[in-house]
Formats: C-alpha cells, sequence, structure tokens
C-alpha cells in the first residue's frame, strides 16, 4: 500500500452529520494482512491521521515512511482481516448498459454485462442489487443511488476518471462496490469527489490527482497519490451479503 504526495487520511461519523461537522483527526485507519517490510510506504507529505495496523506477527518495519510522513501507533492484528471475496446474485444477463454522452439515464437492479457511463452524462440507480462485468466511465459523469441501498459487484475491472461524482448525498453506506473472487481493479482518478464503500480483497485499487473519496476501501493493494483526501466514516459498520456477519465494510484501508 502507497500514501505518497500529500496524500491524507482521517475520519468522520455521517449518522452525526456531514463531514465538516463530524470531522475527527483520527480514526483515519490503515491496515494491512502483510507482514513483509515496506508493505506500507508513506512518503512525500503524506498523512494518516489515524493508526496503522500490521499482520500478525509483524513489527514497525511493515511501514516505510519518510521524515516528513504522519501517523499514529503502529500495532500488530490479533487474528487476519477477513479477505473472502464477494458471492454476486446468478442467472440471465440483461445485456451491457451504455450511457450516451450528455444522456440522464435511470436503470433498476439486475444482472448485466458491462457498463460503460459516456461523458457529461448521468446514471441513476434504484435499490437493489447490480452485477457487472467491466465498468467505465470518464468525464463529467454522475452516478447517483436513486433510493437506497444501492449494491454493486463487479466481476472484471471498474474505471472512473476524470471529474466522477459518485453518490453525493454524503451517506457512503447507501452505495457499495462488491468485488467477486474475479475483481482485478478499481482506477478512480482526476478531480473525483464521491460517497461509497468499495470491499474488493482481490482488486489493485488506485486512488489520484485531487481525490476527495469519503466511506471506506478494502482491496488487495491500494494506491492513494497526489492530493487525495480519505475520509473514513465510522458509519460503515454493513455487512456483506453472502458473507459470515463478522466480515463488514468498515475499515478504511485492507489488503
Amino acid at each position: 500500500m502507497s500514501l505518497k504526495n500529500n496524500a491524507t487520511t482521517d475520519s468522520y461519523n455521517s449518522a452525526v452529520g456531514p463531514y465538516s461537522v463530524s470531522k475527527q483527526n483520527s480514526g483515519g485507519d490503515l491496515g494491512t494482512n502483510s507482514i513483509v517490510s515496506g508493505a506500507i510506504e508513506l512518503k512525500n507529505n503524506s498523512v494518516v491521521n489515524g493508526d496503522i495496523i500490521v499482520g500478525v506477527g509483524g513489527a514497525s518495519t511493515v511501514v516505510d515512511a519518510d521524515q516528513n510522513a504522519v501517523y499514529g501507533i503502529i500495532e500488530a492484528e490479533n487474528v487476519p482481516f477477513p479477505d473472502t471475496p464477494a458471492i454476486p446474485p446468478t442467472g440471465t444477463s440483461l445485456g451491457n448498459i451504455n450511457v450516451p454522452n450528455k444522456g440522464n439515464v435511470t436503470i433498476n437492479p439486475g444482472i448485466y454485462s458491462n457498463l460503460n457511463i459516456g461523458g457529461k452524462s448521468t446514471l441513476n440507480l434504484n435499490a437493489g442489487s447490480y452485477v457487472f462485468n467491466n465498468i467505465s466511465g470518464s468525464q463529467n459523469i454522475t452516478i447517483n443511488a436513486l433510493t437506497k441501498p444501492v449494491v454493486i459487484y463487479f466481476t472484471g475491472s471498474v474505471d472512473l476518471t476524470n471529474n466522477v461524482t459518485i453518490n453525493n448525498n454524503g451517506i457512503p453506506k447507501d452505495l457499495i462496490f462488491l468485488g467477486t473472487s474475479t475483481a482485478t481493479s478499481f482506477n478512480f482518478k482526476n478531480n473525483a469527489v464521491s460517497f461509497f464503500g468499495l470491499y474488493a480483497p482481490t482488486a489493485d485499487i488506485v486512488f489520484e490527482n485531487n481525490g476527495e473519496l469519503y466511506g471506506s476501501f478494502v482491496g488487495k493493494t491500494m494506491i492513494a497519490e497526489n492530493n487525495t483526501d480519505i475520509h473514513f466514516d465510522r458509519n460503515m459498520n454493513v455487512n456483506i451479503p453472502g458473507l459470515p456477519a463478522y466480515v463488514t465494510v468498515d475499515k478504511i484501508s485492507r489488503w
């Protein structure tokens, strides 16, 4: 995991109020199951307003921090963090969803193939579960949870870039992305402001270039860099369908 170039973490509680009201300079914890030296990299003015939890039996050498990095205590977890992938609903695919440039489209829950979102467009999702293979979109797009909650399973990759807004109501647990056993990546780049949860223990996560991310994020690996701010919502104790009750979307970054 890597935080670089003015990346920061902190926390707030959406059940209490918006970030401006409930922000804390603590609780923006990072965690890893790894005990390998340098598994967590903090470079170039990165700030972790929270603690760092390393794998069972791990030592402080798991964290490679330069002299300008800020973080709390480093401690080893007692048991590994669960990393079982999500299990999606099954059934016949309804095909691709293609949102045209400057479009405004509303869809209902279902099993689909790929989701492609054109520039300057809006996708509205009604409450329920969605299954997609790959999700892509770029250039001033908005994804709304029209009714809540919304759960989006992805079996491949997610690539959302260039002024993307997701679930801009300030309640991250209203929209959750879940990666399955075949999920590979989740890329979220370039001036993105979004409120969501992400649990994808087989996927490589990249957040970069002026992002404001509110929620919680679990992946195989993670890079947050270039003025990316991650705000962990302490109201993210959300159970994952099909997995044991102790597996929840409630940690900022685990891999």
